[in-house]
């Protein structure tokens, strides 16, 4: 049995402290320049306010159904108020950045029974590409997920029927939050637990079936609802593989954000150091999550891009990966010294690239400010048609614009054409059908190459009757006549708002 020591109390200084400046670059910026935030922060106003307002329920609806990627939808609201929607949801990524480091740390805690500074590392982790993406209820799952793995490990030696009935109950939690997180975690839990039996067997010591059949079976009822009950499932047939290049390229993910040069020394760094420290017997893997890694690695490599509809599912694999590893480590001290060294230089290149993300985030607010100034001057319940133009490549624009527009939701309670509200994704639905006030028109973004500016023409196939204001960012990318129904009514910068008249 594995004694567990109390954390020191420099240890617990040192996460406060990495956790304030952390969140700094949040006070920068609002919304958060990550590139889903805007969609999502309307969502959650939007399932907090449609219950009380007629006006947007003329637009919005909700689908309540078991998908497995729930885990804002089901608490931000709730906050919603005493907060706002832009604080309540300011909150939830914050304490998503901070579960996945404090599960990390906690995992390190139940595998060694003590703590160390190693798992520390996992702040460095916290400002991915999948951040910057604004994959949210992934990352805060992940979090979840490292905390359930934590707690699997402590809690292994207790009574079977009391483990099968906890952990029914909070994997199928973690399913709910989101399901990629759910098969991460299972698969830590089973490779864990075969790593435990291939010992007994090497050691010729009885094996104990008991344990596996326990650990497994906390995955029966989350499984069986996510098979009978989940919309889901309806989605199981989008799947698309992408370039091979791309999984080489995901390897650069989890350092992935402004700074091209710094991001590709901050991996080669670090993965080199590591890869030197295991070498040389400096660092070690704890030996029963090796295979659990082994096989999230296995499966990065061989499951599709886009998984279940879900956009990145191989990369997003990365993100559980890198944490779980940083959790697995443990350092073996010879030199003092040359471990203060190592240490201070890793807390520089922190601080470098905590940096390098402010500087972006305070940059990200004045490209900003023109949108929300269009969107003041919006009339309140009004439906509101965005175009949206930009290279394709980067895929990810610094700041990304193409859903900052949503921000109308929360601010004038518009209908917005770039909203989610997608069946199997989302309980948010827009309002249908041939009495309707107006019909869904898919997000009008325009994707070209640098070359092609000037040529995008939307207004072809754009029902102008049914908005009222048509806003358009980067209208550099499309053709200069506009129709005779849209009349400018503000200019600033790369922003462009039209009344519509019918």
């Amino acid at each position: 049995m594995i004694v567990r020591n109390k954390m020191p109390a420099s240890h617990v200084l040192a996460f406060l402290a990495l956790s304030v400046l952390v969140l700094i670059p949040f006070l920068l910026c609002s919304p958060l320049p990550l590139s889903d935030y805007p969609n999502h922060l309307a969502r959650m106003y939007l399932i907090a306010k449609l219950p009380h307002s007629a006006q947007l329920a003329q637009y919005y609806s909700l689908d309540w159904s078991f998908v497995p990627n729930l885990a804002m939808d089901l608490i931000v609201p709730r906050l919603i108020p005493p907060l706002s929607a832009e604080s309540a949801t300011l909150l939830f990524t914050a304490v998503a950045l901070l579960l996945m480091a404090s599960g990390a740390i906690a995992l390190h805690r139940a595998l060694y029974g003590s703590s160390s500074l190693a798992p520390f590392a996992a702040f460095l982790l916290l400002y991915n590409r999948h951040l910057l993406w604004g994959f949210l209820n992934y990352l805060f799952a992940v979090g979840l997920a490292l905390w359930l793995m934590a707690f699997h490990v402590r809690m292994r030696d207790r009574s079977p029927a009391l483990r099968i009935l906890l952990f029914s109950l909070l994997s199928t939690i973690l399913l709910v939050a989101h399901l990629h997180a759910f098969a991460s975690y299972a698969i830590l839990v089973g490779g864990y637990e075969l790593s435990i039996t291939w010992r007994q067997w090497r050691e010729k010591r009885p094996l104990d079936w008991r344990s596996l059949l326990v650990a497994a079976a906390q995955f029966v009822l989350p499984i069986v609802l996510f098979f009978r009950f989940s919309a889901t499932m309806g989605r199981s047939g989008e799947n698309q593989f992408g370039n091979p290049i791309d999984k080489a390229v995901g390897l650069l993910d989890l350092f992935n954000n402004y700074n091209l040069p710094l991001d590709a020394f901050s991996f080669v760094l670090l993965v080199g150091l590591a890869a030197w420290a295991l070498a040389t017997k400096r660092l070690q893997l704890h030996r029963l999550m090796i295979l659990p890694l082994a096989i999230l690695f296995v499966l990065y490599l061989a499951i599709p891009h886009q998984f279940f509809s879900s956009y990145g599912a191989d990369r997003r694999l990365l993100v559980m990966i890198a944490l779980v590893a940083v959790a697995a480590m443990r350092i073996q001290v010879r030199s003092r010294r040359a471990l203060a060294l190592v240490c201070a230089a890793i807390a520089l290149l922190f601080v470098a690239r905590m940096a390098v993300i402010g500087v972006n985030w305070m940059h990200a607010r004045a490209v900003y400010a023109p949108v929300m100034e269009a969107i003041d001057r919006l009339q309140p319940g009004s439906r509101v048609a965005v175009l949206y133009g930009c290279t394709d490549y980067p895929s990810l624009q610094n700041p990304p614009l193409e859903h900052v527009a949503n921000m109308a939701v929360v601010k004038k309670d518009v209908y917005i054409n770039s909203l989610f509200a997608e069946p199997g994704q989302q309980p948010l639905r827009v309002v249908t059908g041939f009495h309707a006030k107006y019909s869904v028109s898919p997000s009008q973004t325009f994707r070209m190459k640098a070359s092609q500016m000037g040529t995008a023409n939307p207004f072809k196939e754009l029902p102008l009757e049914r908005f009222d204001y048509v806003l358009m960012i980067n209208p550099q990318f499309f053709v200069k006549e506009r129709p005779a129904a849209m009349h400018l009514a503000f200019e600033k910068d790369n922003v462009r708002l039209y009344t519509v008249t019918h």
